[in-house]
């Protein structure tokens, strides 16, 4: 069902998914590969309150036009479902606190 969400909002076909949060009436996170190659993030709230998942992606362009912290860019969003791209998850590193402490700031000041 979320395999068919995806491949409807992108406009192409989904190899594989797999759970990483769910909720109540099909509501969740996913990591979806596509059959092109590569991952998708996604989030479904099962058809609940259609507004919220469009003003999340709104915020996310917003925030990734402020150029600060690394954030994911929408590919797509329907009513019940929010694609953006997969940010691989990394090791923690105190070099890496502090790079991501400065993009933060640089972020906040704009």
């Amino acid at each position: 069902m979320i395999g068919d969400q995806v491949a409807a909002v992108l406009g192409g076909a989904v190899a594989g998914v797999t759970a990483l949060g769910t909720g109540a009436g099909g509501a969740g996170t996913y990591r979806v590969a596509l059959l092109a190659g590569g991952n998708v993030f996604v989030k479904a709230t099962g058809g609940q309150d259609p507004g919220f998942l469009e003003s999340e992606a709104s915020g996310l362009r917003w925030l990734r036009e402020a150029e600060g912290v690394l954030v994911p860019e929408v590919l797509g969003v329907s009513g019940s479902l929010l694609v953006t791209t997969w940010i691989a998850p990394g090791r923690a590193t105190r070099e890496g606190a502090e790079e991501f402490g400065r993009q933060l700031a640089t972020l906040h000041a704009r």
